[in-house]
This record gives C-alpha cells, sequence and structure tokens, in this order.
C-alpha cells in the first residue's frame, strides 16, 4: 500500500504496474487498520490468489512527532494490520518498509525515525515468531534518499525520490505482483 506513487510518483516504474494505493495523505497508523479489514482486504484479491503478490506497508510517519516516537497504541495497531494482511494473504510476501526521515515538520526527525524504525523492526520480529518462515514478513529499510529528492514540503518525495524509492522496492520484491 502505497501512498503518493499515483500522484507524484506517477512516472516510476512501480506506479505503472497493477496496485492498490490504501493509503491517503494525513492518515495515521490506526486510520489504516479502520480501512484494512480483513473483509475489505478479501474484495482486492487478484482471481489467481495471493502466491505472486507483493504488499508494501508503509505507514506511521504521520504519527511520528519532534517529543516522541511511535508509541504503544500505535505500534499495537501495526501490528494487527500486519495479521489482517497475514490472515487474508497467507502466501503473499509482505514487506513492512521503515519510514524515512522529515525536514519540515520539525527540525531534527532523526531519533524519533530511528526509534520507531527500531519499533516496527520488532514488531515484524513478533508476528514472524507466530509464523512458519515461508510466511514471514520481511522489514524493509527506507532508502537513503538525498534531501534534495523531497517537495518543498520537507516531507513528500518528488519524483526523482519517487522514482528511487520504486526502484528499492521493485528491486526487493522482482518475482512478485505488487499491490
Amino acid at each position: 500500500m502505497i501512498e503518493r506513487f499515483q500522484t507524484t510518483g506517477k512516472g516510476s516504474t512501480l506506479a505503472q504496474l497493477s496496485s492498490y494505493n490504501g493509503g491517503v495523505g494525513g492518515h495515521r497508523v490506526k486510520d489504516t487498520l479502520c480501512r484494512c479489514s480483513p473483509a475489505f482486504l478479501e474484495s482486492l484479491l487478484p482471481a489467481q490468489g495471493d502466491a505472486t503478490l507483493a504488499v508494501f506497508l508503509h505507514v506511521g510517519t504521520n504519527d511520528v512527532t519532534e517529543e516522541c516516537s511511535l508509541n504503544n497504541r500505535q505500534l499495537a495497531d501495526y501490528l494487527a494490520l500486519l495479521r489482517n494482511l497475514r490472515f487474508v494473504l497467507p502466501q503473499a510476501k509482505i514487506y513492512a518498509t521503515g519510514l524515512f526521515f522529515r525536514m519540515t515538520i520539525f527540525d531534527d526527525s532523526t531519533a524519533a525515525i530511528e526509534a520507531s524504525n527500531q519499533d516496527i523492526i520488532k514488531v515484524v520480529e513478533s508476528i514472524n515468531a507466530t509464523l512458519p518462515a515461508s510466511q514471514a514478513v520481511t522489514f524493509l529499510p527506507a532508502p537513503d534518499i538525498d534531501m534534495n529528492c523531497m517537495m518543498p514540503d520537507g516531507v513528500h518525495l518528488n519524483s526523482k525520490g519517487y522514482a528511487e524509492w520504486s526502484s528499492h522496492l521493485l528491486h526487493a520484491c522482482s518475482h512478485h505482483v505488487v499491490v
């Protein structure tokens, strides 16, 4: 579920593939959890099933503040979202992507973003402890993207940034259909 690949990143390779965009700008982890119920996710399944699907979950940036990283409630919702995805898509390859640094919401997001990414890794490890290896969720760190690839808002990537991120994501799942 990747937001903005269909707008700013529309020229990227990833945007050209058949995909479902589960994001809406400004939404948070709990909003995405509410939107992605098992019944709704089932409605997105292709006729051939989920064995060839790759799902990217990129959510949480809007929950991070200068003062704190993702909190326990947000991390519990993130885990519930991964569980919903895994329940409905038992054979799909699921990637939980790392959060990007932000430039304008606060001057130094490094500590809060790094802590959030470490917490997301722990959530992924937690769900993986309950799954067979063939169903493990993969944490995919955000690529190091030059801050010149940011839009003037300092939050979103520009078209060059989306092209770089697209390449990073597609490299990770070159043998799956992207959702």
